[in-house]
């Protein structure tokens, strides 16, 4: 954490944190994420960068092929993926500005059965997009909030001319909204949707259930599809010095488009967790999410949303 203006209270400081995720199978996970308020809140930046190398099982596109487990198979993942964007001011709370997207995709030693399901999709992609971010920030703390609301929404386009697989856009909305209950906990609520527009999406830009942040438990682009909407309510409870603990209830739908969309594919999340406080406003975090494939744990740094 971070001032860019010491001499204003009223800015929220800055903030940077790299996360690394490393196991004995050779799964490797690298988090690099930061934002910048600049002086008296004129101009904000927000950048995410993900590398990611490890042997990750597949089930296939769609709802139908994720919940068969004979379609159980896997390929080396390789992935850079990195996102940043500009906002500049234009009333209270309010911002707008560019954004740019890019992510790297390699799919490697695959097994029959990856061949079988990807068919003639593309195995190796390179995405790049700009778009236009409109976002609503009432929150206290970004890292930590006890209330306030947050509201983002997204137009990407990832025209051919850049490079790209093909020509297709891309919409994201996210909505958290915090409010405090009782002495030390607080109820915090978020809503997503990511939504791709075009009649050749590659499928490593598809809408993925499962992640440190939402789903948690889920393993990660079991479900995948074009499109999702998914949701989560959590709440956050401070027990004692550095101690806390969440429990939340969630859902997510990953669907092709409308007509494809059913209601008994939502698939539900819920856990329990543990918040260790490494400085004020800044917590360790240990959830352990359950889904419709069985648990799954999660240690992260910083809250999910």
């Amino acid at each position: 954490l971070y001032h860019l203006q010491p001499s204003n209270e009223m800015l929220q400081r800055s903030n940077f944190s790299l996360t690394a995720q490393i196991t004995t199978k050779g799964m490797m996970k690298v988090y690099v994420q930061g934002s910048n308020y600049l002086p008296d809140d004129r101009f904000r930046s927000d950048y995410n960068i993900e590398l990611t190398s490890f042997k990750t099982e597949f089930w296939g596109v769609g709802y139908d092929n994720a919940d068969n487990d004979v379609n159980n198979s896997s390929f080396t993942r390789n992935q850079i993926q990195a996102t940043g964007n500009f906002l500049g001011r234009l009333a209270n709370n309010l911002y707008l500005g560019p954004s740019v997207y890019y992510s790297l995709y390699y799919a490697d030693k695959r097994d029959n059965i990856v061949n079988q399901l990807l068919g003639d999709n593309p195995r190796h992609t390179s995405t790049l997009g700009i778009g236009l971010k409109l976002r609503y920030d009432s929150r206290d703390f970004a890292l930590n909030p006890s209330r306030g609301i947050y509201l983002d929404l997204e137009q990407r386009a990832m025209p051919r001319c850049l490079g790209n697989y093909s020509t297709f856009t891309a919409t994201e909305l996210e909505m958290k909204a915090f409010a405090p209950l009782w002495k030390g906990g607080v109820l915090g609520g978020e809503l997503h949707s990511l939504i791709n527009y075009g009649h050749d999406v590659p499928w490593t830009e598809f809408a993925k259930v499962g992640s440190i942040y939402r789903m948690r438990g889920y393993y990660e682009a079991r479900y995948t599809d074009r499109n999702i909407g998914e949701g989560q309510l959590e709440l956050r409870q401070h027990i004692w010095g550095r101690s806390g603990m969440v429990a939340w209830a969630g859902f997510a739908n990953v669907f092709r488009d409308t007509h494809t969309w059913q209601f008994k594919q939502t698939l539900p999340n819920y856990g329990i967790g543990y918040r260790c406080s490494f400085k004020p406003g800044v917590n360790i975090r240990l959830d352990l999410g359950f889904s419709r494939n069985g648990p799954g744990f999660i240690f992260s740094m910083g809250e999910a949303f």
